[in-house]
């Protein structure tokens, strides 16, 4: 419907006005339901035109970082779960979780390593046994099936082994740096529970401990 005045003082003016409204809500709705549709597009297109590498323009969901700020590699303390942040900006399911060795450690205890997926709320969504990993190196991507929505997500790596590991990361500087202000619920880079030989169920978001280890991790379709 095409909104036509009406004239001031005009008689019986109730119907029209209320039909301009209708249509109006009608209009409104619909244009709701195309911008929801069409969300991920339009993210696309504000990277796009930003003119910075984002994770969708390079196919990933997410990622803690671009890789190509992966300078080295770092081991951690056993038994610490260290957290990585992933942010993703749009929908869909979640098939591979991406990490990596740069150097090889030794010496795995048996069922005491692991990469997993933490929602925002602190409830795990994927844990992955990775104990032939650790003595390993390059670039691994892990079977995973978890329906993700825009916000962020946690990569957890937990090893324990006579010779840790060295993972991907970036910056190796300042914990407080690399976290900014953010909150230790929300942190971007945090470690959740030490000398643990299995990850929860479950982490307490603020009872995180920010670290600087930059652990990279992406998230692919």
């Amino acid at each position: 419907m095409t909104y036509t005045p009406i004239a001031v003082g005009a008689p019986d003016w109730g119907p029209p006005v209320n039909a301009a409204f209708t249509s109006q809500d009608s209009r409104i709705t619909v244009t709701e339901s195309t911008i929801a549709t069409n969300s991920s597009s339009i993210t696309g297109l504000q990277n796009a035109s930003s003119g910075l590498t984002s994770a969708a323009s390079l196919g990933y969901l997410g990622w803690t970082f671009d890789p190509v700020m992966a300078v080295s590699g770092q081991t951690g303390t056993a038994g610490t779960i260290y957290l990585a942040r992933i942010d993703v900006g749009t929908s869909g399911t979640a098939t591979k979780l991406i990490w990596g060795i740069n150097t090889a450690g030794s010496g795995a205890a048996a069922g005491q390593n692991f990469v997993a997926l933490f929602n925002s709320s602190g409830t795990r969504l994927a844990n992955i046994s990775v104990d032939a990993r650790v003595t390993q190196t390059g670039i691994f991507a892990e079977t995973i099936s978890v329906p993700v929505t825009p916000g962020f997500y946690w990569a957890a790596f937990l090893f324990n082994a006579t010779g840790m590991p060295a993972i991907y990361r970036g910056g190796f500087l300042n914990g407080t740096l690399v976290n900014g202000i953010l909150a230790a619920s929300q942190a971007r880079f945090a470690t959740a529970g030490t000398t643990q030989t299995s990850i929860p169920a479950s982490i307490t978001p603020s009872s995180n401990a920010t670290a600087m280890h930059t652990f990279y991790a992406s998230l692919t379709l």
